[in-house]
């Protein structure tokens, strides 16, 4: 919440909002360590309860009956328009990250820049029976082309949430496809060659997705070739990962290299865009 604080012009904080005009795209913080963080949308404030990471919706006539001190940032200048982003949120249903990741980006956004498209997310909660998530793969599998990016969170898996928990994202693994549409992907054991079909298993949360900016021809036989070229490599960078961990954890300071993306960090980019999910 800090790091989103500082983003933020501190000559429009307000601590008492019972006079403070309500516009489009307002920030508002409350409880404690700032737990809850939202921003006006219309008659609504869509908000994120950073605890437990969900996302709700009030009516910001509402606002004045929350028993805690309430901090309003109003947000200048964003070129994204309402309509813009009840189109975003309503099909990610709310979903945390996406909501998240309007905070984070608005109160960087002014009218110099120039207007991007925010990454996509899937609705966080779905249940699908088997047949329709086997279809859901099939679908992807035949969307999928060479140097696209499959990210995954494995709802099984005490390594994935304690990703999730600190890189505060949706996804916890990524893997590039490769030219034969085959993942390449960086275990704990080694870069391997994986099945495209084996992201069907049912504890899986899978999104496809693609540069905003589609590669040409040549430069996805890069990607892959750069990929491919990994396969077999052994053993995991586990000092350089925990060191990532500690820095989104604890704050403590480590200088990452340009390509120790973490999967928080590419969606949050807003360079990518996503083609469908299962």
């Amino acid at each position: 919440m800090n790091i989103l604080a500082t983003l933020v012009d501190n000559r429009f904080r307000r601590t008492d909002p019972t006079n403070h005009p309500f516009q489009f795209l307002d920030l508002v913080f409350w409880g404690r360590n700032r737990r809850y963080v939202g921003f006006v949308l219309g008659e609504d404030v869509v908000v994120v309860d950073y605890k437990f990471c969900t996302s709700f919706r009030l009516k910001v006539c509402n606002i004045l009956t929350i028993p805690h001190v309430i901090d309003v940032y109003a947000c200048q200048k964003v070129v994204y328009d309402q309509a813009y982003i009840e189109s975003y949120l309503r099909e990610n249903k709310d979903n945390p990250y996406g909501v998240w990741n309007i905070l984070r980006t608005a109160p960087k956004v002014t009218n110099s820049d120039a207007p991007f498209e925010l990454t996509q997310f899937p609705p966080l909660l779905r249940w699908t029976d088997t047949g329709q998530r086997r279809a859901d793969i099939d679908k992807m599998y035949d969307l999928a082309r060479p140097g696209d990016v499959v990210f995954t969170y494995d709802r099984a898996s005490g390594l994935a949430r304690l990703i999730r928990d600190a890189d505060k994202g949706m996804w916890s693994h990524c893997a590039t496809v490769l030219s034969d549409k085959a993942l390449g992907e960086a275990t704990t054991s080694g870069v391997v060659r994986s099945d495209f079909h084996r992201l069907g298993a049912p504890n899986l949360d899978v999104g496809l997705y693609r540069c905003q900016q589609e590669l040409t021809d040549e430069e996805a036989r890069t990607v892959t070739a750069y990929a491919e070229a990994h396969i077999g490599a052994q053993g995991y960078p586990w000092r350089r990962v925990i060191r990532i961990y500690l820095q989104k954890r604890f704050g403590i300071p480590y200088r990452r290299g340009p390509s120790e993306f973490t999967p928080a960090d590419l969606m949050y980019l807003n360079t990518l865009r996503l083609v469908c999910y299962a």
